[in-house]
C-alpha cells in the first residue's frame, strides 16, 4: 500500500523492508542531516524566520498530499522530518520530507501476523494501526494483506 502512495517530494521514499533476526527492518532513503528536532538544535542560531516558513511549506505539501490519499499521518513531529538538505544562506535550497506514515507500519506488521513467530498480538496491533487509516484505505489494506477474514 505504501507503494501505491507513489513518489512526492515531500515524503521520504519507501524502497523496500527486510528481515534480521527477529527485527523487521525498512530501507529507505538516506538523510545526511537527520530529524528535524537534532537539527533544531544544532542550528539552533542559524535557522532563520526564512528556513522556518521554507519547512513549514514543505512539510504541509508533503501533508496535503497524504491527505488526497486518504492516509492520516498521527505522529507528525520534527522527530519524523527528516531533514535532506540545508543552506545557511539561501533558505530556499533547505529540504525537508516526512516520514515515520503508519502505512508502512501496517503493510509491515500485516506481514508479521501471517508468521508463527507473532500469533495472535499482531493481528491486534495491525487493527489499531489500521484503524488510523480513513475507512477506505483501512479496508483496501487488509484486502492486499489478506487479512479480511482475519482481522
Amino acid at each position: 500500500m505504501f507503494l501505491k502512495l507513489g513518489r512526492h517530494p515531500r515524503l521520504v521514499r519507501f524502497f523496500g523492508q527486510c528481515v534480521d533476526g527477529e527485527d523487521q527492518l525498512m530501507v529507505t532513503e538516506f538523510a545526511k542531516h537527520g530529524s528535524l528536532s537534532d537539527c533544531f538544535e544544532m542550528w539552533e542560531d542559524t535557522i532563520t524566520l526564512t528556513h522556518n516558513v521554507a519547512i513549514m511549506q514543505q512539510i504541509a505539501q508533503g501533508m496535503e498530499h497524504l491527505s488526497a490519499e486518504g492516509i492520516i499521518h498521527r505522529d507528525l513531529a520534527a522527530r519524523n522530518v527528516l531533514v535532506m538538505s540545508f543552506d545557511e544562506a539561501d533558505a530556499l535550497k533547505t529540504s525537508v520530507k516526512i516520514t515515520a506514515i503508519v502505512v508502512v507500519v501496517v503493510v509491515v506488521i500485516a506481514a508479521l501476523a501471517r508468521t508463527p513467530a507473532y500469533p495472535g498480538m499482531t493481528v491486534a496491533f495491525a487493527r489499531t494501526l489500521a484503524s488510523s487509516l480513513t475507512p477506505s484505505k483501512a479496508e483496501e489494506g487488509r484486502r492486499a494483506e489478506g487479512l479480511e477474514e482475519t482481522l
